[in-house]
This record gives C-alpha cells, structure tokens and sequence, in this order.
C-alpha cells in the first residue's frame, strides 16, 4: 500500500480574496463548494491531481455541531495558514490500521461529502492519525473510492483540471521542532521513507518524496529564522508550497493567507 500527496488545506478567513489573489498569480481557482455538515465552504487549486484546498468556515453555528467544523474552527485561531497535509491512498481502513499498528491513534474513516456548485454532491472517507509523540500536526488520510485515472477524467470533463497543467506541486515545507523525529513516527504510520536534503532558504532537512510533490521537513535545534517564525506564530505546521512549470511565464514568489507561494527551488 502507498500513499501519495492529495491535498494541502489551506485555512483562511476570507476565502474569496484569497482565492482570487491565486488567480491573481495565474493559479486559476475554482470553487469547489459546500460541506453541509461542516459548515464549511472550499475553492480548489488544482495542479493535476493534487491541489491546495483553501478553506472557511461559513456557518459557525453548524461548524461548532462537527468534529471536523470545531478543529477547522480551532485552527483558525491561529490566524490563516497551512493546517495539514492529506495524503491519498486506494485502501483507507488499511491505512488507518496501519497508523494503529505503529502505536497511534487514528480516528476513522468517516465519510466526507460537498455539494458542488452544479448541485451534484462529491463523497469520499478520511482518517486522522494522531501524534503523541511529537508535535507535528500529522498528514489526515483519504479515499476517493475510484481510481486516479477515472477521477482524473471527471475533473478533466467538468473544467476543474487543465489538460496541461500550469504549474505542479514540487514540494511542501513543514516547520518541526525535531525533524528527524518527525521523519521517523512519518516512516513508522505511513511507510514512508526521508533522506538528507539542504534547502536554499530553510537550511538542512529531510525529504520524504511522494507522488504529487515531496514534503520537506524542516527545522532542528538552530532552524532558520523564517522556521522559527513559524513554530513560534503557528506551531509545527506547513508553511510554504513550492512550485515547478516547463513554462513559467512569470516568476512567482509571494505569500497568501500566512503562506509561501513561490517557483524558486526548494
């Protein structure tokens, strides 16, 4: 079983300001729709299959009646930013019981579902791990329940994907307070692997790649100071989502809602 990178949930309270300052950039957004049972709405930036979820509470009132809309409403306290990462699998029930085995909670699956703008309603299943045994806000999982290729095709078929896509995700950074121990519990849950790496602005690191961009531990005893701002502002959290294009057309390198938008490499 493998698990590829899916989504990275961006939470920010003006959603459609955000949204179009993507657009802005030439990262085209679509809005993605409502979660009735949440309270929450969403617009997606899709770069193939994987894409940034931005992310607003709509209905307090409904969000404080969920488990998902109350930690959606918990994090926004920390101002807009990066939550957590989702990472895909085929077969959610062995994931969640894989996370278990390697001694953490993990609360699921539970289904998901959002009302489209066309009124067609999209379903899927998530899990949550837990880390008590480091800091880091861990990766939630998801099933789709079809195959990359046929949901591929109907986002193709309903204008959500470019046929060639603008950019795609390289990689996205992640502050810790101990990568290496974030590496490891990563490794222990979900099977995947980290190696050395040293990025031009964040120092060194560990790189754990994935289909749909790599994730890119970063931070230590001594991190560097846009890490520490990070862990000091919002704890061990992703913070910046770096891109590549064959065709870049403008360079971009800018935050949006707390984050890091930017082609330089990582």
């Amino acid at each position: 079983m493998q698990v590829a990178l899916d989504h990275i949930v961006h939470i920010v309270e003006d959603l459609d300001a955000h949204a179009a300052a993507l657009d802005a950039a030439g990262l085209r957004t679509v809005a993605g729709g409502r979660h009735p049972r949440w309270g929450t709405r969403n617009s997606i930036c899709h770069f193939g299959l994987t894409y940034v979820e931005l992310l607003s509470v709509e209905e307090r009132s409904v969000a404080e009646t969920s488990t998902f809309g109350r930690a959606v409403l918990a994090e926004s306290t920390r101002g807009d930013g990066i939550w957590r990462l989702a990472l895909r699998t085929d077969d959610i029930e062995a994931a969640a019981a894989k996370v278990r085995v390697a001694g953490s909670r993990c609360n699921g699956p539970v289904p998901g579902e959002r009302t489209r703008p066309d009124g067609s309603t999209l379903r899927w299943s998530l899990a949550f791990p837990e880390t008590p045994e480091v800091d880091l806000v861990p990766p939630m999982l998801i099933d789709w329940h079809e195959p990359d290729r046929r949901r591929h095709a109907d986002l193709l078929a309903r204008g959500f994907l470019d046929a060639q896509p603008r950019a795609v995700i390289a990689a996205v950074a992640v502050a810790c307070r101990d990568p290496e121990a974030a590496a490891a519990w990563m490794h222990n849950a979900f099977g995947v692997s980290a190696v050395k790496t040293a990025t031009a602005a964040y120092g060194p690191g560990l790189r754990i790649s994935l289909r749909g961009g790599h994730i890119v531990l970063c931070g230590g005893e001594h991190p560097e100071p846009i890490v520490a701002a990070v862990l000091s502002r919002r704890g061990e959290r992703p913070f910046a989502v770096h891109l590549a294009a064959a065709e870049r057309g403008r360079d971009i390198k800018m935050e949006i809602g707390g984050v890091l938008y930017t082609f330089a490499p990582i």
